[in-house]
């Protein structure tokens, strides 16, 4: 009983500075990332882009949960809307996931089921649902079913034929004769 009790409180313990570490490194991965938006800001075409203000934004990560202030700028040439950090990082708009954590849930969801998926996740990122790796899965294959439509769309309805990604050496064709 008491080796139990000492596997228990020693579980407890490592959670606790995993946690911790977390925290430490999502305040540290906040503040760079907002330090890399302010000098965004500063070195904009400031005749073509024009600051309107500052939006939060959540992401899930490998730290955990990280909540990021970055500055929204409006282009004066398109009449788009432009958050500089996203756009220098790479980051989809609408997404909660950064792409190491999308790529985790991704790879987990589609071997196991993903209520599994989400506990052997949580032992890394303890933000991480069963849900968030289904919306996940699912976005990725909408996509995907998108971009076959459109490959399809374009070789049976446009007649584009699409490049080869290797070359044949020799082609054969048999024929049986009657």
């Amino acid at each position: 009983m008491k080796k139990a009790l000492d596997v228990s409180a020693k579980d407890t313990q490592r959670r606790g500075l995993q946690e911790a570490s977390q925290e430490f490194l999502g305040h540290l991965i906040t503040t760079t990332l907002e330090a890399i938006g302010i000098k965004l800001m500063t070195q904009r075409d400031k005749s073509r882009l024009r600051a309107v203000g500052k939006r939060q934004r959540e992401l899930i990560s490998p730290a955990g949960r990280i909540t990021i202030n970055r500055r929204l700028c409006r282009d004066q040439k398109t009449g788009q809307y432009i958050f500089l950090l996203d756009q220098h990082l790479g980051l989809a708009p609408h997404t909660r996931l950064t792409p190491s954590v999308e790529k985790a849930c991704l790879s987990l969801g589609t071997i196991s089921s993903f209520r599994q998926s989400a506990n052997i996740i949580s032992t890394f990122i303890p933000t991480v649902s069963h849900n968030t790796i289904w919306k996940c899965c699912q976005d990725v294959g909408k996509t995907a079913t998108k971009q076959a439509a459109n490959a399809c769309h374009e070789v049976f309805e446009d007649g584009v034929i699409p490049e080869a990604a290797r070359q044949t050496k020799e082609l054969s064709r048999q024929t049986e004769s009657m």
